[in-house]
């Protein structure tokens, strides 16, 4: 048996080397499990007053402290701020403002995409204060944030975790400090909002 010809081999044998190669790359490649994204930390959520001031200044991009109202929304937004901000005119706003607005939302959702079940859990009781505040206090944004919220929990709240944080929520929760008004208390309407959300009553508004 005759061997191959010298001018074969030296175009043949590299060929098939680096046709092996990138199978063994795409074999690696494949059985390589795919990054998930890196969870945001833990922290102690901004106050329900100060979420419900930023929103509010959000919404007003002529105020002077509006591109710092965003910048802290970059960083304590989440799912209904990106609704509330999506509402603004953006053809109102001068190329500086809507780049704002862009980065701003942008980092938001990033946010969001890495918000694993711990720091859900951890923002329940903080987003139904939240909501609390704007409906006892007739506040603008009870008409969008209080059925955003109800809806949303509902939607998330399927862990035996986040399950078990509404319950105690329902049932022993107990503000840090005391708000009542001519309609409700603060205790009051966050016990009746985690009742609704175990109940799946979510779409009835308002909440007397």
């Amino acid at each position: 048996m005759k061997s191959a010809p010298a001018f074969l081999v030296l175009c043949v044998v590299p060929a098939l080397v680096a046709t092996l190669g990138s199978c063994v790359d795409a074999g690696n490649q494949a059985s390589r499990p795919q990054a998930k994204p890196v969870p945001i930390p833990v922290k102690t959520p901004i106050s329900a007053e100060e979420y419900v001031a930023l929103h509010t200044l959000a919404w007003n991009p002529e105020n002077p402290r509006w591109e710092e109202t965003l910048s802290r929304l970059s960083e304590e937004g989440d799912g209904f701020t990106l609704e509330h901000l999506g509402s603004l005119d953006a053809q109102t706003l001068n190329p500086g403002r809507t780049a704002v607005l862009q980065r701003t939302l942008a980092a938001v959702r990033g946010r969001i995409d890495r918000e694993d079940e711990e720091v859900f859990c951890g923002l329940i009781r903080p987003r139904l204060e939240r909501a609390a505040l704007v409906d006892l206090n007739c506040h603008l944004l009870e008409g969008t944030l209080v059925p955003w919220t109800m809806r949303f929990l509902r939607e998330r709240a399927r862990s035996r975790q986040a399950l078990a944080e509404l319950e105690r929520i329902r049932t022993s929760y107990v503000p840090a400090a005391s708000r009542e008004t001519l309609y409700s208390s603060m205790q009051a309407r966050v016990r009746l909002y985690a009742t609704r959300i175990q109940e799946g009553n979510v779409e009835t508004f308002p909440m007397r």
